[in-house]
């Protein structure tokens, strides 16, 4: 085996596994538009809508939430669920997002993690 130096790259020649290696990437670049690979893409594309679709039903609406609807909010456990669903019973529903933070307990850090997932 012949090896030459030609800047940072060194050249080898004559390898005999050079054909075979070529057949090898010849039988992988086909199959890329094989049906296999299409039916495999498309399975790829229904679970990423099926993961957008539940993100979207996991929004949650603060002034119809039930206390456990409430639990599925980061940060947000029975203690402060129960708040605030006192909260709403005595000053009427939240008129914005950021009201939440009259709760006790309830701060803009918890607003943040939660971010997208609140509705009013």
């Amino acid at each position: 085996m012949e090896k030459t130096n030609r800047g940072c790259f060194m050249m080898v020649k004559h390898l005999p596994f050079k054909k075979s290696l070529m057949t090898a990437l010849l039988i992988a670049f086909s199959f890329l538009g094989s049906p296999a690979l299409k039916a495999e893409a498309k399975k790829t594309e229904q679970t990423a809508s099926v993961a957008t679709t539940t993100l979207q039903a996991s929004v949650v609406n603060i002034n119809q939430a039930d206390l456990s609807k409430l639990q599925d909010l980061k940060g947000i456990g029975p203690a402060k669920a129960q708040r605030i669903l006192d909260f709403r019973s005595q000053h009427g529903p939240f008129k914005s997002i950021e009201a939440l933070t009259q709760v006790k307990g309830i701060n803009l850090r918890i607003l943040e993690q939660n971010k997208g997932r609140i509705k009013i």
